[in-house]
Protein backbone atom coordinates (compact mmCIF):
# COMPACT_ATOMS: atom_id res chain seq x y z
CA UNK A 1 0.00 0.00 0.00
CA UNK A 2 1.14 3.49 -0.76
CA UNK A 3 -0.13 6.66 0.68
CA UNK A 4 -0.15 9.57 -1.09
CA UNK A 5 2.24 12.31 -0.49
CA UNK A 6 2.09 15.88 -2.26
CA UNK A 7 5.49 16.85 -3.20
CA UNK A 8 5.83 20.64 -3.56
CA UNK A 9 9.01 20.14 -6.03
CA UNK A 10 7.43 18.20 -8.36
CA UNK A 11 4.24 20.15 -8.31
CA UNK A 12 5.48 23.21 -8.87
CA UNK A 13 7.32 21.87 -11.92
CA UNK A 14 4.15 20.69 -13.53
CA UNK A 15 2.40 23.74 -12.70
CA UNK A 16 5.15 26.25 -14.58
CA UNK A 17 5.33 23.35 -17.91
CA UNK A 18 1.68 23.26 -17.55
CA UNK A 19 1.45 27.13 -17.82
CA UNK A 20 3.77 27.21 -20.54
CA UNK A 21 2.22 25.44 -22.72
CA UNK A 22 -1.49 26.68 -22.05
CA UNK A 23 0.27 29.90 -23.28
CA UNK A 24 1.77 28.67 -26.31
CA UNK A 25 -2.13 27.08 -27.20
CA UNK A 26 -3.88 30.10 -26.12
CA UNK A 27 -1.97 32.15 -27.97
CA UNK A 28 -2.48 30.11 -31.27
CA UNK A 29 -6.12 29.91 -30.83
CA UNK A 30 -6.46 33.85 -30.22
CA UNK A 31 -4.42 34.22 -33.65
CA UNK A 32 -7.28 32.23 -35.26
CA UNK A 33 -9.55 34.49 -34.22
CA UNK A 34 -8.32 37.05 -36.79
CA UNK A 35 -10.68 36.13 -39.22
CA UNK A 36 -13.50 36.47 -37.21
CA UNK A 37 -12.07 40.00 -36.60
CA UNK A 38 -11.18 41.03 -40.30
CA UNK A 39 -14.70 40.10 -41.46
CA UNK A 40 -16.01 42.20 -38.62
CA UNK A 41 -14.12 44.56 -39.25
CA UNK A 42 -14.61 45.26 -43.09
CA UNK A 43 -18.09 43.42 -43.09
CA UNK A 44 -19.58 43.50 -40.10
CA UNK A 45 -21.39 40.71 -38.22
CA UNK A 46 -23.53 39.71 -41.32
CA UNK A 47 -19.93 38.06 -42.95
CA UNK A 48 -19.26 36.89 -39.83
CA UNK A 49 -21.78 34.59 -39.93
CA UNK A 50 -22.07 33.93 -43.25
CA UNK A 51 -18.51 33.04 -42.88
CA UNK A 52 -19.15 31.16 -39.73
CA UNK A 53 -20.34 27.64 -41.76
CA UNK A 54 -16.92 27.37 -43.49
CA UNK A 55 -15.26 27.20 -40.07
CA UNK A 56 -17.30 24.51 -38.55
CA UNK A 57 -16.63 22.36 -41.85
CA UNK A 58 -12.75 22.47 -40.17
CA UNK A 59 -14.58 20.81 -36.93
CA UNK A 60 -15.33 17.98 -39.54
CA UNK A 61 -12.41 18.26 -41.49
CA UNK A 62 -10.20 18.02 -38.40
CA UNK A 63 -11.83 15.40 -36.48
CA UNK A 64 -10.10 12.63 -37.30
CA UNK A 65 -6.42 14.84 -36.70
CA UNK A 66 -7.62 15.61 -33.12
CA UNK A 67 -8.22 11.94 -32.26
CA UNK A 68 -4.68 10.89 -33.53
CA UNK A 69 -3.16 13.68 -31.62
CA UNK A 70 -5.09 12.75 -28.33
CA UNK A 71 -3.59 8.91 -28.63
CA UNK A 72 -0.35 10.16 -30.21
CA UNK A 73 1.12 13.01 -28.14
CA UNK A 74 1.39 11.29 -24.69
CA UNK A 75 2.67 7.94 -26.43
CA UNK A 76 5.26 10.03 -27.99
CA UNK A 77 6.01 11.73 -24.54
CA UNK A 78 6.73 8.23 -23.25
CA UNK A 79 9.09 6.88 -25.46
CA UNK A 80 11.35 10.43 -25.25
CA UNK A 81 11.17 10.32 -21.89
CA UNK A 82 12.65 6.54 -22.07
CA UNK A 83 15.52 6.99 -24.64
CA UNK A 84 16.42 10.87 -24.47
CA UNK A 85 16.40 10.77 -28.35
CA UNK A 86 14.18 13.56 -30.33
CA UNK A 87 15.41 12.29 -33.34
CA UNK A 88 13.18 8.93 -32.35
CA UNK A 89 9.96 11.03 -33.01
CA UNK A 90 10.59 11.97 -36.43
CA UNK A 91 9.65 8.95 -38.08
CA UNK A 92 6.35 9.02 -36.42
CA UNK A 93 6.05 13.25 -36.81
CA UNK A 94 7.05 12.98 -40.81
CA UNK A 95 4.29 10.20 -41.12
CA UNK A 96 1.51 12.09 -39.20
CA UNK A 97 2.61 15.68 -41.52
CA UNK A 98 2.32 13.72 -44.93
CA UNK A 99 -0.66 10.48 -44.73
CA UNK A 100 -2.78 13.27 -42.55
CA UNK A 101 -3.20 15.52 -45.56
CA UNK A 102 -3.87 12.41 -48.18
CA UNK A 103 -6.11 10.96 -45.87
CA UNK A 104 -7.90 14.49 -45.22
CA UNK A 105 -8.16 15.13 -49.07
CA UNK A 106 -11.31 12.68 -49.96
CA UNK A 107 -13.35 14.25 -47.51
CA UNK A 108 -12.63 17.67 -48.26
CA UNK A 109 -13.18 16.63 -52.28
CA UNK A 110 -16.48 14.90 -51.14
CA UNK A 111 -17.32 17.94 -49.33
CA UNK A 112 -16.46 20.81 -51.75
CA UNK A 113 -18.78 18.62 -54.60
CA UNK A 114 -21.44 18.34 -52.10
CA UNK A 115 -22.04 21.75 -51.05
CA UNK A 116 -23.66 23.50 -53.71
CA UNK A 117 -26.55 21.27 -53.27
CA UNK A 118 -26.61 21.18 -49.47
CA UNK A 119 -26.44 24.98 -49.07
CA UNK A 120 -29.05 25.51 -52.05
CA UNK A 121 -31.82 23.13 -50.86
CA UNK A 122 -31.16 23.00 -46.86
CA UNK A 123 -29.17 26.85 -46.11
CA UNK A 124 -30.55 28.97 -49.32
CA UNK A 125 -28.83 31.67 -47.01
CA UNK A 126 -25.99 30.52 -47.18
CA UNK A 127 -25.39 30.55 -50.84
CA UNK A 128 -23.29 33.56 -50.87
CA UNK A 129 -20.61 31.73 -48.67
CA UNK A 130 -20.45 28.70 -51.18
CA UNK A 131 -17.30 29.51 -52.86
CA UNK A 132 -15.39 30.45 -49.32
CA UNK A 133 -16.77 27.42 -47.85
CA UNK A 134 -15.36 25.18 -50.85
CA UNK A 135 -11.93 26.78 -50.30
CA UNK A 136 -12.00 26.60 -46.93
CA UNK A 137 -12.69 22.52 -47.12
CA UNK A 138 -9.32 21.89 -49.32
CA UNK A 139 -7.49 24.99 -46.71
CA UNK A 140 -8.14 22.77 -43.57
CA UNK A 141 -6.40 19.68 -45.21
CA UNK A 142 -3.18 21.46 -44.21
CA UNK A 143 -4.32 22.86 -40.69
CA UNK A 144 -3.65 19.28 -39.07
CA UNK A 145 -0.17 20.16 -39.09
CA UNK A 146 -1.03 22.03 -36.04
CA UNK A 147 -1.27 19.07 -33.62
CA UNK A 148 2.52 18.16 -34.29
CA UNK A 149 3.38 21.25 -32.31
CA UNK A 150 2.73 19.92 -29.21
CA UNK A 151 5.77 17.40 -29.60
CA UNK A 152 7.76 20.67 -29.36
CA UNK A 153 6.08 21.32 -25.78
CA UNK A 154 6.80 17.49 -24.64
CA UNK A 155 10.77 18.06 -25.49
CA UNK A 156 10.63 21.79 -24.03
CA UNK A 157 12.12 23.12 -27.83
CA UNK A 158 10.03 26.21 -27.31
CA UNK A 159 11.81 28.66 -29.65
CA UNK A 160 10.93 26.52 -32.55
CA UNK A 161 7.61 26.81 -31.15
CA UNK A 162 7.61 30.34 -30.70
CA UNK A 163 8.91 30.40 -34.34
CA UNK A 164 5.77 28.16 -35.79
CA UNK A 165 3.74 30.89 -33.92
CA UNK A 166 5.32 33.78 -35.37
CA UNK A 167 4.81 32.42 -38.98
CA UNK A 168 1.09 31.43 -38.06
CA UNK A 169 0.33 35.55 -36.73
CA UNK A 170 1.89 36.86 -39.74
CA UNK A 171 0.83 34.93 -42.12
CA UNK A 172 -3.31 35.10 -40.67
CA UNK A 173 -2.62 38.82 -40.51
CA UNK A 174 -0.85 39.52 -43.77
CA UNK A 175 -2.39 37.26 -46.75
CA UNK A 176 -6.08 38.42 -46.21
CA UNK A 177 -4.98 41.92 -46.12
CA UNK A 178 -3.37 41.45 -49.47
CA UNK A 179 -6.11 39.80 -51.01
CA UNK A 180 -8.56 42.25 -49.65
CA UNK A 181 -7.33 45.60 -49.54
CA UNK A 182 -4.08 45.56 -52.40
CA UNK A 183 -5.38 42.55 -55.15
CA UNK A 184 -9.38 43.38 -54.25
CA UNK A 185 -11.03 40.01 -53.77
CA UNK A 186 -14.54 39.86 -52.34
CA UNK A 187 -14.12 39.95 -48.41
CA UNK A 188 -15.37 36.27 -48.00
CA UNK A 189 -13.13 34.91 -51.26
CA UNK A 190 -9.96 36.94 -49.34
CA UNK A 191 -9.81 35.53 -45.68
CA UNK A 192 -11.39 32.26 -47.43
CA UNK A 193 -7.92 32.17 -49.88
CA UNK A 194 -5.58 33.61 -47.35
CA UNK A 195 -6.26 31.92 -44.04
CA UNK A 196 -6.13 28.29 -46.66
CA UNK A 197 -2.59 30.13 -47.68
CA UNK A 198 -1.78 30.76 -44.30
CA UNK A 199 -2.54 27.30 -43.44
CA UNK A 200 -0.15 25.76 -46.15
CA UNK A 201 2.89 28.45 -45.07
CA UNK A 202 2.38 27.28 -41.61
CA UNK A 203 2.49 23.69 -42.38
CA UNK A 204 5.39 24.10 -44.89
CA UNK A 205 6.69 25.65 -42.30
CA UNK A 206 5.85 23.43 -39.30
CA UNK A 207 7.46 20.49 -41.06
CA UNK A 208 10.56 21.91 -41.78
CA UNK A 209 10.92 23.24 -37.95
CA UNK A 210 10.09 19.93 -36.72
CA UNK A 211 12.92 18.17 -38.79
CA UNK A 212 15.19 20.51 -37.22
CA UNK A 213 14.25 20.46 -33.60
CA UNK A 214 13.77 16.84 -33.29
CA UNK A 215 17.49 16.33 -34.56
CA UNK A 216 19.02 18.94 -32.65
CA UNK A 217 21.84 17.64 -29.99
CA UNK A 218 19.98 19.67 -27.39
CA UNK A 219 17.12 17.17 -27.25
CA UNK A 220 19.49 13.89 -28.26
CA UNK A 221 21.42 14.36 -25.21
CA UNK A 222 21.20 10.52 -24.31
CA UNK A 223 22.98 6.94 -26.04
CA UNK A 224 20.87 3.79 -26.11
CA UNK A 225 21.59 2.89 -22.55
CA UNK A 226 19.97 6.00 -21.18
CA UNK A 227 23.28 8.07 -20.01
CA UNK A 228 24.01 11.16 -20.86
CA UNK A 229 26.26 12.02 -23.87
Amino acid sequence: DTRPKFERGDAFYLVKRGTVQMLYVQASSAIKTFQQIFLLKFGGTTFVGLFSPALAIGSVINLLPGQLAQFLVPQMGYKYGKSGQARDLWPYIKKLLIVLPLAILPLSIIIALGLPWLINTFFPKYVESIIAMQIMAFGFIFSSSSMTTNFLYTIKAYKYATFIIIAEFLTYLLFPTILYKIIGLSLLVSIAVGVSSAYLIVYMTTFVVMRVALFNPKYNMQNEDGQKN
